[in-house]
């Protein structure tokens, strides 16, 4: 992550599943999330081997394996 000020944030994560592969499991994953003043508005986690997408948007109610949530905002 840079900081240059910005009251805007991306934040990635590479899941790379090291101690997935250790153990023969072939599962990697992306996460990325974007925060407004350190809130968290929008974010989307990808498994690469299966290229499933998990989107979570505060704007469309937070949502998360197509459920969506009740939990307090």
């Amino acid at each position: 992550m840079v900081d240059n000020g910005s009251a805007i944030t991306l934040v990635g994560d590479p899941v790379d599943g090291t101690a997935n592969a250790v153990a023969e499991v072939p599962l990697a994953a992306f996460a990325g999330v974007v925060a407004i003043d350190c809130k968290a508005v929008e974010s989307l986690t990808t498994w690469l081997d299966t290229r499933t997408r998990r989107p979570a948007s505060q704007a469309r109610g937070r949502r998360a394996g197509g459920v969506t949530s009740s939990a307090p905002r």
